[in-house]
């Protein structure tokens, strides 16, 4: 089965049931909650609370992220205004009261300015329940073909198929973009649950950094990831990675 990928179109995705094995919660591995139908979009300015509290969640409690003190509502709007410049992906998933429901299609976002939507919905765009990114894997111009990625999900909600359904998408979007490595640095090899989930969509290990980081009162490992994208390095790429919002519609790639 294939589905039509396009950037900034919204979603309606009911992910199969998945233990808590396959989550990707960015945080240990909890048992399954429950099984929840999500509406994978784009993030606008307006979600950015909901993605402050998902996030510093962890900030204060988990060793998933190396970051200490919650980052402040007007540093966040930085990062993400950030992602927005590059041209990359930065979706939400959110809780519907349907299934099933048709497309509406938010403007993508411009640095400094709040996405406008065209709205054609029957789904109740409900809570911000996790949210996922992509950054250029490193800031010099010949890394321009490598991302790296992030993802979190509210902890109320892990174990439910929030993180699978983020992470199927985020793929899409950059492969479609013309994207050629997507790499995943999690914090942490204990982990289990991001690496499990990121091996389940083809990942492979790339490398392992012990003990470089300090948090909670423990030594942290970090874990490297790496899935070749389209053609990998078997080809030279034909044009530099789209904007996001340039991507075709047309586009497919099989669900994971």
């Amino acid at each position: 089965m294939r589905r039509l990928v396009s950037a900034y179109r919204e979603a309606v995705v009911s992910p199969p049931p998945a233990a808590s094995s396959l989550e990707h919660s960015r945080t240990e591995s909890t048992p399954a909650k429950r099984h929840v139908a999500v509406h994978v979009r784009a993030c606008t300015v307006a979600d950015l609370e909901a993605v402050a509290r998902i996030y510093n969640h962890y900030v204060l409690t988990s060793t998933c992220t190396f970051e200490e003190v919650p980052p402040s509502l007007d540093e966040l709007r930085e990062r993400y205004d950030a992602v927005a410049a590059k041209g990359l992906p930065w979706l939400v998933a959110t809780t519907v009261s349907s299934p099933t429901a048709s497309v509406s299609t938010p403007t993508p976002p411009t640095p400094g300015t709040t996405t406008s939507t065209n709205t054609n919905t029957l789904a109740t765009d409900g809570e911000v329940i996790g949210y996922a990114y992509a950054s250029w894997f490193r800031a010099r111009t010949a890394y321009r073909f490598s991302v790296e990625d992030s993802i979190y999900v509210d902890h109320q909600y892990t174990g439910c198929g929030v993180g699978r359904a983020l992470l199927s998408q985020l793929v899409a979007l950059l492969t479609a973009q013309g994207h050629r490595q997507m790499l995943a640095v999690i914090g942490d090899a204990a982990h289990h649950a991001s690496i499990q989930l990121h091996a389940s969509f083809g990942f492979r290990q790339a490398g392992l950094m012990k003990s470089v980081g300090w948090k909670l009162g423990k030594w942290i490992d970090v874990v490297t990831m790496q899935l070749a994208l389209s053609d990998g390095d078997s080809s030279p790429p034909a044009h530099d990675p789209l904007p996001v919002c340039d991507v075709d519609p047309s586009a497919a790639l099989p669900l994971k």
